[in-house]
């Protein structure tokens, strides 16, 4: 017998001796000797009873962690004969709960048996009828090595709960293995963009902007959008500049993220592919089943000002990834471009503010919870500047209804008219670097928060000049104290769970250190943030549809 099912052995050997000694000890009180050794007697039992109990702890410490059910725990602590002490299920479960350790740790186990057998001879406890009436040495040694053994299993099993996790720490959950690689997906589709958007007409600008939404990470598992993008184009011409939108699917699909090193450009290559819909307000036409049937574009920008071409495809030799375009038609684009604008946070806020544009409470903590995962979906990418501030997310508006048509935050990228080089967007920071960087986002985003919650921007609080520098004009430390204020009146207004988000989100408390690079950092984030935020906005959605 050399498993588990001998821990409960010693479990049961334990009560045993200390259930003889205690008989003895009363039957040994009247008499005369009794006096010579009865504090050696005594001490002797409260050493072994105190071995015990280590030794119960133990038990449960190990088991804890795999018997979910008190009773079930109890139960196998207190019957050395529970069968489950020799279910081979057990011993599986016990494999993963100490790894490497668990052959020593029985072993030890095993010695301690054998100790409780060899402590039971040397007291000469035979058939429950006589007691040697002496303490030897030896008696005390098999006590002192108990008590190193006991030692031992505490050392192990302290080990296991400090180490061993570190890898299931160190894995993204689903969601957060989702953002992750909705991220690489978009870097990997900028980097295309970058390197095949030439142009060699005098278009006044190139843009792209990527929509960031939160339930994506849901749908991705099954099988729908992972990224929805439009591209514009702005043409000079003698009649002022003309604006050309495309709406585009990818059916381009990256391998799962590597959460230990996220940021390796090694990563981003192409597997089978997913189609994505049009993220244009109008949806554009369907693709061909097959992307080798697409005609392949030379000149992305000359696709988007052409009339011919309605539909293609981008290949990027260099990472064998493809991209697949849908243009809108002609109409579409006139819709798009017309009526529908694209306005930055801070303008958004503003017409909110004047009553300009209508936004509900519940769009707006909807929204809040899209930039939240922004974050997880956009950092060290060129997506976003290291320093990014709430001017860097835009929202589609209609100026003539006085609504956001969607609640999804935009962030936009211009390119060259020639391919960037590798210099863009693929800097190194320090380790000090990215803390302060991820303290400054967190930061950001709880002033965001609060301004949506509230329904204006910072710069509008009335108490913000209290903040002011001796000059009488904002310093970097003007947002951070009114914010600090500002918070304060989170909890009457949204109750403590969205109160616990903006302080987080302002003090960076979230117990691993903050570098997004960390997938710990980036659960806690999820957990301490997103969370909340997308339950809070789906209790609106029930309580005003």
């Amino acid at each position: 017998m050399s498993g588990i099912d001998v821990a409960g052995l010693v479990l049961g050997a334990f009560p045993l001796i200390l259930s003889s000694l205690d008989y003895y000890r009363k039957g040994l009180e009247p008499l005369e000797e009794w006096w010579n050794f009865r504090t050696h007697f005594i001490a002797f039992i409260d050493d072994v009873r105190h071995q015990m109990m280590r030794y119960r702890e133990n038990m449960i410490r190990l088991l804890d962690p795999i018997i979910a059910d008190n009773d079930s725990l109890k139960a196998m602590v207190e019957d050395p004969m529970d069968p489950r002490w020799s279910n081979k299920t057990l011993d599986k479960e016990l494999d993963e709960r100490l790894s490497s350790e668990l052959d020593r740790f029985l072993r030890i186990v095993t010695r301690m048996h054998e100790l409780t057998l060899d402590l039971y001879k040397l007291l000469q406890i035979e058939d429950g009828k006589r007691l040697k009436l002496s303490f030897s040495k030896k008696k005390q040694k098999k006590i002192d090595k108990l008590a190193k053994h006991n030692q031992e299993l505490e050392e192990i099993l302290g080990y296991s709960e400090r180490i061993v996790p570190i890898s299931d720490k160190r894995k993204a959950s689903e969601p957060v293995s989702r953002f992750e690689k909705l991220r690489q997906h978009a870097y990997a589709v900028h980097q295309t963009l970058a390197n095949h958007w030439k142009c060699h007409r005098r278009c006044k600008y190139h843009a792209a902007h990527l929509s960031l939404r939160a339930e994506e990470v849901a749908k991705w598992h099954e099988g729908k959008s992972a990224l929805k993008m439009s591209l514009r184009n702005g043409e000079e011409s003698s009649s002022g500049s003309a604006e050309k939108t495309v709406g585009f699917q990818l059916p381009l699909s990256l391998p799962e993220p590597s959460v230990a090193s996220p940021s390796s450009a090694e990563q981003l290559r192409a597997s089978p592919k997913k189609r994505i819909p049009s993220s244009a307000p109008v949806p554009a036409s369907p693709l061909p089943a097959s992307t080798k049937d697409l005609e392949p574009i030379a000149d992305l920008c000359a696709f988007l000002v052409g009339e011919d071409q309605k539909v293609g495809r981008l290949d990027d030799d260099d990472s064998d990834r493809t991209l697949e375009f849908s243009k809108l038609s002609k109409k579409q684009s006139m819709k798009v471009t017309g009526k529908e604008k694209v306005l930055s946070f801070s303008e958004l806020l503003k017409r909110y503010q004047d009553s300009g544009i209508v936004i509900s409470r519940r769009d707006r903590f909807e929204m809040a919870t899209h930039i939240a995962s922004a974050l997880l979906q956009t950092y060290r990418s060129p997506w976003l500047p290291p320093q990014w501030t709430k001017g860097n997310f835009y929202f589609l508006a209609d100026d003539e209804r006085r609504l956001v048509c969607s609640r999804y935050p935009l962030v936009s990228r211009k390119f060259a008219s020639s391919p960037l080089t590798d210099d863009d967007g693929d800097e190194n920071p320090s380790p000090q670097q990215q803390l302060d960087q991820a303290r400054e986002c967190l930061s950001t985003l709880g002033i965001m928060i609060l301004e949506l919650i509230f329904g204006k921007p910072i710069e509008d609080c009335k108490f913000r000049c209290n903040y002011y520098g001796v000059d009488g004009r904002p310093n970097d430390q003007t947002d951070v104290s009114t914010a600090q204020r500002w918070a304060s009146e989170v909890l009457g207004d949204s109750g403590p769970e969205i109160s616990d988000v903006v302080r987080r989100c302002l003090d960076c408390s979230f117990g691993p250190e903050p570098n997004f690079a960390d997938v710990r950092f980036r659960e806690a984030v999820y957990e301490g943030v997103i969370q909340p935020l997308r339950n809070y906005a789906k209790l609106w959605r029930e309580v005003m549809p």
